[in-house]
This record gives structure tokens, C-alpha cells and sequence, in this order.
């Protein structure tokens, strides 16, 4: 399996109140994974977009960063396949090990909590954990 590398720099723009996504050639996303990373991008507070970018480390998932290090998110969506990686909090991960949201997630020892969804709307769903992981 080939592994693409590259960076998506997020930003946002305050006057017309949009979230901005510029990605190298090496790097795509499709329309669906696009879509879902912009319900994503707006639950977070509009200072907080920059903080984020995203990396394509195979052809597997993609994941966003919150800050330098913090791998927050993981995430795949195509017309087949939909599914988020959440990096839980230690308090999310107590709270929620019978929470039928992450019945994908056999080992709840893991950083990384696996959630399928079914269609983007889904993803509203997420919004707690996904700012608890970056601590907003």
C-alpha cells in the first residue's frame, strides 16, 4: 500500500465567516472527507481553527492535529466507509465505555476510540469528545 505524506493548512476567514482549507497538489481529499472536515471545523471556536491541520500519513485515514503533537482525530469517509477515530480524554473514556456510540471500539484501552457513522449528520454527535480531546 503507498503512503501519501503532506500537510492541509486550515484557516479562517473572520469576515465572511468561513473556514479555509489549502492543501499541496500531493494531498486531496474527497468530497465526502471534505464535507465532514468542515462540520468538524465549525464546532471549534473560530481562533481555534489555525491551531488545527491535517495530515495524510497513508491512504488508510486522515488525521487532524490540534496544536504540534496533539493527533486528536482520525477519520475516513467515503460512499462505503465512514468512520472517526476520537483520541478520548481519560474522563471520556470512563464515562463512556458502554455508550453504543463506540460499539466499533473493541479494545477500550486504546488512545484512539473508533465510531461509524452512517451519514455526515451524524458527526454533531462527536462534537463533545472531539473539542474534549483538544481541551476546549
Amino acid at each position: 500500500m503507498s503512503s501519501v505524506s503532506g500537510v492541509i493548512t486550515i484557516g479562517y476567514d473572520f469576515e465572511n465567516k468561513k473556514v479555509i482549507l489549502t492543501q499541496p497538489r500531493e494531498v486531496s481529499l474527497n468530497p465526502i472527507e471534505t464535507r465532514a472536515i468542515e462540520i468538524i471545523l465549525n464546532f471549534f471556536p473560530p481562533s481555534e481553527v489555525s491551531k488545527i491541520h491535517l495530515e495524510k500519513l497513508s491512504d488508510n485515514y486522515t488525521s487532524a492535529f490540534y496544536g504540534e503533537n496533539n493527533d486528536f482525530l482520525r477519520f475516513k469517509f467515503t460512499d462505503r466507509t465512514k468512520w472517526l477515530s476520537i483520541r478520548l480524554s481519560a474522563e471520556d473514556m470512563n464515562e463512556n465505555l458502554s455508550n453504543p456510540l463506540f460499539s466499533a471500539q473493541s479494545n477500550k484501552k486504546q488512545l484512539h476510540w473508533k465510531a461509524k457513522i452512517s451519514d455526515l449528520s451524524e458527526l454533531d454527535n462527536f462534537k463533545t469528545f472531539i473539542l474534549n480531546a483538544c481541551d476546549i
